[in-house]
């Protein structure tokens, strides 16, 4: 995690650049929130100390409880849904929250990250398309992101953004999902839409995740 001695080792072509840069975007998860997404109010100890929980701690059986505003979505949602299918492009991730336009949000910053960082492009032209817009087989917010994968009859786009009390999908399988915002301060004094949204969850969790080892899913914002 010495970046200034990476950066000097690079500039001195002691590190080949693109190479350095791209094994630190899949292996180093606070290295993709702030310089891979470019966001400078994460360099802070404590986005630091949660991207290293996050990607080095245990995946299950885990509660994290983070205030508000606390970098929870950024860290997990977006940069490590990246991070996920930079390491697994064949893969897809659902993201779903309370209703689709909330999850939608997220899938949207996604998608224009992905459309105008020149590095992440530079850095995984194997993997993220040069001008998604007009290249990629689905690129929206309705139809998901279609990454480069080697799969071209998979109908689930590789990442999707859905509604969990209203708009969940049906026929879809993945690998990951991401629950975000599944709780808002509407429902949360009304035990009759607390008991609706715990039983969708759980109606997601039989039907949705793809059956496989692999499967990861997190739980944010509850």
């Amino acid at each position: 995690y010495n970046y200034a001695r990476i950066f000097e080792d690079i500039a001195n072509k002691k590190l080949d650049a693109i190479r350095t840069y791209r094994q630190l975007l899949l292996d180093d998860l606070f290295f993709m929130v702030c310089f891979g997404m470019q966001i400078e109010k994460a360099n802070h100890p404590f986005v630091v100390e949660q991207c290293r929980v996050v990607q080095d701690g245990p995946k299950t059986d885990t509660l994290d409880v983070w205030a508000r505003y606390h970098f929870k979505s950024v860290i997990i949602t977006q940069a490590e849904t990246i991070q996920y299918h930079l390491k697994h492009p064949e893969h897809c991730t659902g993201i779903l929250a309370y209703v689709r336009p909330a999850a939608k949000a997220f899938l949207r910053s996604i998608k224009a990250l992905l459309e105008r960082s020149g590095f992440l492009k530079q850095c995984f032209p194997d993997i993220l398309w040069h001008k998604p817009e007009s290249q990629a087989q689905k690129w929206s917010e309705d139809d998901g992101l279609v990454w480069k994968r080697e799969s071209s009859s998979r109908k689930e786009s590789t990442i999707e953004a859905w509604g969990l009390v209203e708009g969940m999908p049906t026929g879809r399988h993945f690998e990951r999902m991401v629950f975000d915002d599944i709780e808002t301060d509407d429902i949360r004094e009304s035990p009759d839409m607390l008991d609706k949204v715990y039983s969708k969850f759980q109606m997601a969790n039989t039907n949705l995740v793809s059956g496989s080892d692999d499967d990861v899913v997190w739980i944010i914002g509850t």
